[in-house]
């Protein structure tokens, strides 16, 4: 992973999942489970581009005895789902997570509410992500989770642009860029690029767009 050799880390962590049960419980690395093995191996799969394996992966997860946090199983399935073209099953997913979430709020609590507003949003369900975005951003803030804000901001100015006011969603969007520049958060970066210059075009700022979609591919390469 820290060389970006994705599809070798892969291959490892499943190794390791293959080696698990034949190591004494007390010889295990400390730290690790057999469940985040196979959530860490579905991340990799995700990065070259994997996501049937990805999906496989995390239902065993979901099926280990030793999984810690099945809210945030559901939670990346149904974004593996999503990048498949499932939207249904993805949503499911979405909303699953959402429904195992405790009510206190923590980091946790609000990346999942802020991954069903994105789910929500990319169906074109924008009043029901705006309500879910705006919960998130609640949650973030009385949990101390930046990172989960800016995750939350970014389908939020989606959302607030599609509803009729595109000024409001541009600040958003920037706020969102801004967050995710400072936490090095690679993939909510470049979705709010792509969300930013989006918005832009489609009222009329084009050069503003273009500006931004170079400063995007300079920043993803």
């Amino acid at each position: 992973e820290a060389a970006r050799a994705f599809g070798s880390a892969q291959r490892h962590f499943e190794l390791a999942i293959d080696l698990w049960p034949r190591v004494r419980a007390s010889e295990r690395p400390t730290g690790w489970s057999r469940a985040r093995l196979r959530m860490r191996a579905a991340e990799n799969a995700i990065l070259v581009s994997e996501p049937s394996r990805a999906v496989r992966l995390a239902r065993q997860a979901l099926e280990e005895p030793d999984q810690e946090s099945p809210a945030a199983i559901h939670e990346r399935l149904g974004w593996y789902q999503l990048l498949l073209g499932n939207d249904e099953e993805s949503l499911a997913h979405a909303s699953k997570a959402v429904e195992l979430t405790t009510s206190e709020p923590s980091p946790e609590a609000a990346r999942i509410l802020a991954s069903l507003g994105l789910h929500l949003m990319l169906l074109s369900r924008y009043e029901d992500s705006k309500r879910t975005c705006e919960r998130a951003i609640e949650v973030a803030r009385a949990s101390g989770a930046v990172v989960e804000e800016g995750r939350a901001l970014n389908p939020l100015g989606i959302d607030l642009a599609m509803l009729g006011n595109p000024e409001r969603g541009i600040e958003l969007l920037r706020s969102s860029i801004a967050i995710a520049e400072r936490a090095g958060t690679l993939d909510d970066l470049c979705r709010a690029y792509v969300n930013l210059s989006d918005v832009l075009e489609n009222s009329g700022r084009v050069q503003e767009a273009l500006e931004v979609t170079e400063r995007g591919i300079e920043v993803a390469r």
